[in-house]
């Protein structure tokens, strides 16, 4: 059972007195019509979408904005990944980590936040990070919200500031030269 996000490019079918279709284009084009509807412009010389067409397409299962959808898919993944190992964090999560989540497949959050965490580091250095969208600041609080660590070598710096206060206060006669190795 295939979806839209299904459809490539290049899909065409065939109607029989018509010939080949390509619905493939006709869908991309769709698509860049609408988003540029949502922001208030119109694509190129192209007609704005009527009412009429967007309710039959989302009837039909289309779905008009891929990456604000792809976004909810990660942000579904992570819950459920949350949900599944309510003992471990982010940091846990490796490169190849994948949710099933139902209805769409395997989500692999693994690659997603790595991602994310290079455009993080490259958005603090001023930086772009490939051909990756800076994040908003409504996705970074999101996460946060959620305990992710964007910055590793920073969360161990204050990890390690803590255990050492701690430390102080459990041992307050001793000296730092005290610590074993």
């Amino acid at each position: 059972d295939k979806d839209y996000l299904d459809i490539k490019k290049s899909e065409t079918v065939n109607l029989e007195g018509i010939g080949e279709v390509n619905i493939g284009k006709r869908i991309i084009k769709m698509r860049i019509i609408y988003k540029a509807m949502q922001e208030g412009k119109h694509y190129r010389n192209f007609k704005d979408l009527t009412e009429e067409t967007i309710k039959w397409y989302k009837e039909q299962g289309m779905i008009w904005d891929y990456e604000k959808w792809q976004k909810e898919v990660y942000k579904k993944a992570i819950l459920k990944w949350k949900r599944l190992h309510p003992e471990k964090f982010y940091l846990d999560i490796k490169a190849k980590e994948t949710i099933d989540l139902e209805g769409i497949g395997e989500v692999n959050i693994g690659k997603r936040l790595n991602i994310m965490r290079q455009i993080y580091k490259a958005m603090q250095e001023r930086k772009y990070c490939g051909t990756s969208k800076d994040l908003t600041e409504e996705e970074i609080a999101w996460y946060k919200e959620q305990g992710m660590i964007w910055d590793y070598e920073k969360w161990q710096e204050e990890v390690y500031k803590k255990a050492i206060l701690k430390w102080k206060k459990l041992h307050s006669e001793k000296a730092y030269l005290d610590i074993k190795a």
